[in-house]
Order: structure tokens, then sequence, then C-alpha cells
């Protein structure tokens, strides 16, 4: 077993990579056969091995779908217990950033055990949330339960931001049996409730510019849903669509979210601007003159001025988001900090 003695002969693959040119094959292509046959022989030996493999051949098993495939297709839980371990000590990277993506989409298909087993490795490696999103539009509640409800738990940990507001409210509207949105939304109206309210408005009255009419039918962008596209920010049915289903879900609530200002507002400009088939399709919205907390017409200036800067932070927020590019090629390393910090990529030229 040429795999185990690199490892014996003091982690050196230079052994291991002489051998695969004697073959005249690939190390990519040795590697999984060897490891394949090594998981049908011993599976104790397999898991034993992991670690190492991912040490020495970093730039051919770090974010190797079918690697990782193989690897979650093998353990149980204590072995996969010894993977987090190794992970937390630093020892062990598993990810790459700039192949994340592709492998996330590759796992939809695992097994649910599989899945699970997937994303506990990415919790043990603290990938943030960014890396994540890409995939968000077009994962199906039905289909794709293990992947959402893993989502759903990194997002329960976040603060709402526009950011993460445009991939939520990207999905497809499709109520009342996908939540997923829903809850997300509803958990950080418990703690976060002025600040979502303020980017959501933000988002809404963005998709209702001020312009003329012919502008605005020019600008369209209503149907760019049906078009599949996944980027750039939602649509106003979209946005419009999910708060009406958040509205539906809250109906026997103590629920505020509808009477803040800035709600109000921008509920307010997309019913003046809206078409005349999305005002009858959102007609139970309840708009009035005024909401809860800081209000327009207030003669308090002080709490006026405090609401006009949330305000143009939020809509700052919502703008500087949609131009935000993310160029990520390296290695997504674990995170040690207790506390919840993004974790940036580092190179992988170190490895």
């Amino acid at each position: 077993w040429a795999v185990g003695a690199s490892k014996l002969n003091d982690g050196k693959s230079s052994a291991y990579s002489d051998f695969c040119q004697a073959l005249d094959k690939e190390v990519e292509s040795c590697l999984l056969s060897d490891l394949k046959l090594c998981q049908e022989d011993d599976v104790n030996l397999f898991c034993w091995l992991v670690p190492e493999v991912y040490i020495q051949f970093p730039s051919v098993a770090v974010g190797h779908a079918q690697l990782l495939h193989l690897v979650v297709s093998t353990v149980d839980a204590s072995q996969l217990q010894d993977l987090v371990c190794h992970i937390l000590q630093g020892r062990l990277v598993m990810f790459r950033a700039d192949s994340f993506k592709a492998l996330l989409s590759a796992s939809l298909s695992w097994e649910t055990f599989e899945q699970y087993c997937l994303w506990q490795l990415v919790t043990a490696h603290g990938i943030p949330i960014d890396y994540v999103l890409p995939i968000l539009p077009r994962l199906q509640f039905s289909n794709h339960a293990e992947a959402l409800t893993s989502i759903l738990l990194m997002l329960k940990q976040e603060r709402p931001t526009a950011d993460l507001l445009k991939h939520l409210l990207s999905r497809e509207v499709r109520p009342p049996q996908d939540v997923f949105v829903v809850s997300a939304l509803k958990y950080w109206c418990q703690e976060h409730e002025e600040k979502l309210g303020e980017l959501i408005a933000s988002l809404l009255s963005s998709r209702y510019p001020n312009t003329s009419p012919n502008k605005r039918k020019r600008g369209g962008g209503a149907n760019r849903a049906s078009s599949g596209a996944s980027a750039g920010p939602p649509t106003a049915e979209q946005v419009l669509g999910h708060l009406d289903q958040l509205r539906q879900c809250c109906r026997q609530n103590n629920f505020n979210l509808y009477s803040l200002d800035s709600m109000q507002r921008a509920l307010q400009q997309a019913q003046s601007l809206c078409t005349d088939v999305q005002r009858k399709k959102f007609s139970d919205f309840k708009v009035t003159g005024g909401g809860r907390g800081r209000k327009a017409g207030s003669s308090n200036s002080s709490s006026a001025k405090a609401a006009a800067s949330k305000s143009r932070a939020a809509t700052k927020e919502v703008s500087e988001s949609s131009e935000e590019s993310s160029e990520e090629e390296e290695i997504v390393k674990p995170r040690h900090s207790k506390k919840r910090k993004k974790v940036n990529p580092v190179g992988s030229d170190s490895d």
C-alpha cells in the first residue's frame, strides 16, 4: 500500500508521487483508486489515512468532491467526530473556496446521512454564510431538506444584512409549503425587527424608484425570475410575494413589522408605483398614514433626523451589497475563535 508507505515515511508525499509517475498515472486518479480499495478492505485504515491524505496532497484532496463523498459515505459518528477534532485543532482543511459551490451542488444528490456529515464538516471549518448563499435560490424546499435545514441554522446565527436579504428574497415564492424565507424573517423579527424593517423597506423602495412610468416599463425587472437568472437583487414581485407570505403566516400573532414607519413608507411607495396587477394581487397589505415607532411627521426633529439617517444607511447598505464581487480561489481555513467571525480564505500556496 503506497499511501500507507508515504505516511509511515515521515509524511513525505514524494514517494507516492514517484510511484504514480512510474505507473504513468496521475496522482489524483491513483489516490482515488487506492483509497476506494482501502475503504473496501479496511474501513479503520481508510479513516486513519484520510487526514494525512489531505495534509500531504492538498492540491489534489482539498475541495475534491469525489474524495469527500467517499469519506462521508464511509465514516460513522465516531469517525466523523475524529475528523471534526482534527479540524478544530487546525490540523485538517477539507474545503477550497474556488470549488466550494460546485461541491455543494454535487452533494445535493448524496444520501441524507452523507449530506449531514458534510454540513457537520462545514460547520467545523466555520465557513462563512457568504460561501453558501449562491446556491440558495436553486434549492427546493421539498427536495433539498438537508441543505436548507443546515443553511437555515446558519442564518439563525447571523444578523440581517442587505446581502443576506437579497439572496433570501431571490428565492421563488412557493406558498404555503415553502416556509424557508418566512422562517428566517420571522426569527430575525424577534430580535432585529427594526433593522430588518429598514433593510426590507430600502430594498422594496429600490424596486420602485421614483421615475416616469415609461422608464419603469423599460426597466422592467419584474420578469427576471422567469428568465432563470440568479444574480442581482430580487424583483419587486418576489419581495412583495415573500412579504405577503410572511403576513399570512403571522396573521394571528402580535407582529409589528409592517407597522414600522419605514415599512409603511415603502409600502405606500410600492402601492403608488406598482402595476394594476400587483396592486390587486397584494391588496391585503394595510397601508396607513403613519407607523409604529419613529414617524415621518413627528414634531420631534431629532427622532425624524435619526429615522432619516437610519433609512439612508440601510439604503446605502442595499446599494453597496449589489456591487460586491467575490473572487474566491483560496482554501477556506477553520476558525479557532469562539466568537462568530467571518473567516477569510487564505492562499493555498502555503500548502
